[in-house]
């Protein structure tokens, strides 16, 4: 179905490109050696790929980021759970949009909440902003909403014990098939939350963004696996907008009209992250998340140029 003349080329583009580093595409390199290796909860390490990935910018994150520490989920979890401060991080966003620079950065395309879901089962509209308070209450909307999802259930603790067992037994096949699993609950459980308590911001391009950093950190209670591996990652943001265009220029002439159920298209995903990763240096050198991207952030760039 695909053709290896095209992925080939595919590779040898990415190669020359200034966007590809031996762990991430360029504007992740502030993030990740932060996260890396940390002592965090899988809640907060999720929160905090959040936080940075909302605005894809260093100096943005920085300002929000201690505001997020007091975060812990309890063993009865919203009963017994610290959310993170939210009204300093509030005032401390507000400060931020007053000023001249932008708080948004990096090589990705922004997007804003524009209604919430709130505690009553009313939509509440936030396309009417007006200043600095205005633009920091919508956005603390984004980042409640996404606490909520990451602590209403317990599939992300469920998921975290599912990847430890893949480690302790050499990532036996039950102990793939059982995380795989547990990965598809938390990914359904957190993309649907976010999916009915918001409209504007949250889609499958925020998913993949939010999952960019996970495939290419560990937390200490992930040793030296991942966060999200790739043999675990039984879903992913296929639909995506970039990857549409991107699959069918690496078709064969007959297959570039084929639609695509889910399935398909994830088959065919993971398949070109396999070829492009024995391509750009052999089998585990590069994760999903950073050869998938190279289907779009080349056409980002260019634009960014």
């Amino acid at each position: 179905m695909f053709s290896m003349r095209s992925l080939k080329n595919k590779a040898k583009a990415v190669r020359k490109s200034d966007m590809l580093t031996a762990k991430d595409t360029k504007d992740m390199s502030f993030i990740l050696p932060l996260l890396d290796k940390q002592r965090l909860s899988i809640h907060n390490f999720i929160f905090k790929s959040i936080l940075f990935r909302m605005y894809s910018k260093k100096e943005t994150y920085v300002a929000l980021e201690p505001f997020s520490r007091c975060a812990r989920v309890g063993s009865h979890h919203t009963r017994d759970s610290t959310p993170p401060s939210w009204i300093g991080m509030e005032k401390k966003l507000a400060e931020l949009y007053a000023q001249q620079t932008p708080v948004w950065g990096g090589m990705f395309y922004p997007s804003t909440l524009s209604a919430v879901l709130d505690r009553t089962g009313n939509w509440k509209c936030l396309k009417s902003i007006e200043g600095p308070n205005d633009q920091a209450y919508r956005d603390m909307h984004v980042f409640q909403c996404a606490w909520d999802a990451l602590t209403h259930d317990t599939t992300p603790q469920r998921y975290l014990k599912a990847l430890q067992r893949c480690y302790t037994t050499g990532w036996k096949l039950d102990a793939v098939e059982a995380g795989r699993l547990a990965f598809a609950q938390w990914y359904d459980g957190f993309y649907n939350y976010m999916s009915t308590h918001t409209k504007g911001w949250f889609s499958d391009y925020a998913m993949k963004c939010i999952l960019d950093v996970g495939c290419q950190c560990r937390i200490s209670s992930t040793k030296s696996s991942t966060v999200f591996p790739g043999p675990l990652l039984s879903r992913w943001p296929v639909n995506c907008p970039a990857y549409k265009g991107a699959l069918v220029k690496l078709l064969k002439p007959r297959f570039k009209k084929k639609k695509f159920c889910q399935k398909l298209k994830l088959k065919s995903l993971m398949y070109v992250h396999a070829v492009l990763s024995k391509e750009l240096g052999g089998p585990g050198t590069h994760c999903v998340s950073s050869t998938l991207a190279q289907l779009c952030w080349q056409k980002r760039a260019k634009r960014s140029g």
